[in-house]
């Protein structure tokens, strides 16, 4: 677990994303983990994560239950090999197999994203502001 976390929060400093330290990667990525609705899979090659994906099951009111993709991840060197994409069809089997759509968000700036999503795919349902308060 600890060497996972470790692994997985160097990573995910490549995409941007703000994480304060890789103790709080171990403790969201514990977290996650004893939860019945999140799942975290790893592609590891040569005894080194090259990547990693994030599943949440959605549960909302108005609609049934999907499964979200809530990250992904590929190391810079390792991009271009079907890395990306092998996670992903493992998340697409997972999802059908547990009779869910699954969905990933995107932000608007990340064109290239945009083309493989579609290249596997999946199509635009929406477009939506994120707001914070």
């Amino acid at each position: 677990m600890a060497r996972d976390s470790e692994e997985i929060h160097e990573l995910s400093l490549h995409l941007g994303y703000e994480i304060e330290s890789q103790a709080a990667t171990e403790q969201n990525l514990d977290h996650l983990l004893n939860t019945n609705f999140n799942y975290v899979w790893v592609f590891e090659k040569d005894h080194q994560i090259q990547g990693w994906i994030h599943l949440f099951i959605a549960h909302r009111i108005t609609c049934a239950p999907f499964v979200e993709i809530g990250g992904l991840v590929v190391a810079p060197h390792c991009r271009r090999q079907g890395i990306g994409r092998s996670l992903v069809e493992h998340a697409k089997q997972w999802a059908q197999q547990n009779h869910m759509h699954l969905r990933v968000r995107c932000n608007t700036k990340r064109l290239d994203t945009h083309l493989f999503y579609e290249s596997m795919g999946f199509s635009t349902i929406k477009s939506q502001y994120v707001f914070e308060a």
